[in-house]
């Protein structure tokens, strides 16, 4: 934060043989006293998380923790708010469903595939005071062999005051890497590898201008 660096965010790993713990868990350190923070019960696929998860950022502020579940390929976006409570990111838009996979024997096999808010290692996800997080809305789908996940991503922005997700469907293959307290929101452009970008303003739900004209009108 803001106050002397006093609260610091992160994981820690569990490195025994021990899968009846999970392999990471979140804490939190204030003033060098250090508290797990909770994990939720159920992956963004809602099955049992067994791999842990990890905090990723803070607001400025120290309102509101942010970091992702760690199974394997998944990093469904989570939160903590003031009180420390846990939640899914985007549980507005966050839909599990189901297909089927076969093994070489032939046996079908169900897999959960789900739509919803992830992000990686980013440190500016969230706004200063804490109502915004930039970050990106994932579809999953089996491809037409079903033997991979075809995975599509949009920039999309949480607010945590509201509950709500904004989702930029017309930037397919972006997403949102930091926001303002008002919202203002900065995205990668489909494509560019990250090497462009656009403003969006996630509070009025428009498209603002390309990042390189921002710099220049605010720099």
């Amino acid at each position: 934060t803001a106050d002397n660096v006093r609260i610091w965010f992160g994981f820690v790993r569990n490195m025994a043989a021990d899968y009846d713990k999970p392999r990471m868990t979140p804490v939190k350190w204030v003033d060098g006293v250090a508290s797990v923070l909770e994990m939720p019960e159920n992956s963004i696929r809602d099955l049992p998380l067994w791999y842990g998860c990890m905090a990723r950022g803070a607001s400025l502020d120290g309102s509101i923790v942010y970091g992702t579940e760690w199974d394997n390929t998944d990093y469904g976006l989570i939160w903590w708010d003031a009180t420390g409570k846990v939640a899914y990111a985007g549980e507005d838009v966050r839909r599990v469903h189901y297909d089927y996979v076969e093994d070489t024997e032939g046996n079908r096999l169900e897999v959960a595939l789900v739509d919803g808010l992830v992000t990686t290692a980013q440190k500016t996800n969230s706004s200063g005071n804490g109502e915004w997080i930039a970050c990106a809305f994932r579809t999953e789908k089996l491809n037409a062999d079903k033997s991979a996940n075809e995975t599509q991503h949009y920039p999309a922005f949480f607010n945590t005051k509201t509950g709500k997700t904004t989702i930029l469907y017309e930037y397919p293959d972006g997403q949102a890497l930091a926001v303002t307290d008002d919202g203002i929101g900065f995205c990668t452009s489909p494509y560019s590898g990250g090497l462009d970008g656009f403003v969006y303003d996630a509070a009025k739900d428009e498209y603002l201008m390309n990042i390189t004209t921002w710099v220049k009108d605010h720099f």
